[in-house]
């Protein structure tokens, strides 16, 4: 079960924190009812809960083509988990595409420097 599936995420999340977890994923799907690309208020209002205790790692997925960019921009989250992204075909199965890495490297390197002019 993740996190953001329990009755009361809020609260797990502040429990994972008091048990020095380093960081946790952001499902996107289950947790947040869809993708973490339609969910930028809730991923918000969960870095301001974490206060940079724990580190919140995008998931579900992410990939170039996709918001990412506007994603890590809007929420100043970071890290992201590219599984299947990263593949063709995009299961867990699929060869990883190196060309895919890179897009996303620079999508979070571009995000990165926008975010410091905001």
């Amino acid at each position: 079960m993740s996190w953001e599936e329990t009755p009361e995420p809020k609260k797990t999340l502040e429990s994972l924190i008091r048990l020095w977890v380093k960081s946790v994923r952001i499902t996107g799907g289950k947790g947040l009812g869809d993708k973490a690309e339609f969910n930028v208020v809730a991923l918000k209002n969960y870095r301001k809960i974490v206060k940079g205790k724990i580190a919140l790692v995008l998931a579900s997925g992410v990939k170039a083509d996709n918001f990412l960019h506007k994603m890590m921009v809007e929420t100043n989250i970071r890290n992201a988990h590219v599984g299947s992204g990263v593949r063709t075909p995009e299961d867990s199965c699929g060869k990883i595409e190196v060309e895919k890495i890179r897009g996303i490297k620079t999508i979070h390197d571009k995000a990165s420097i926008d975010n410091q002019s905001i």
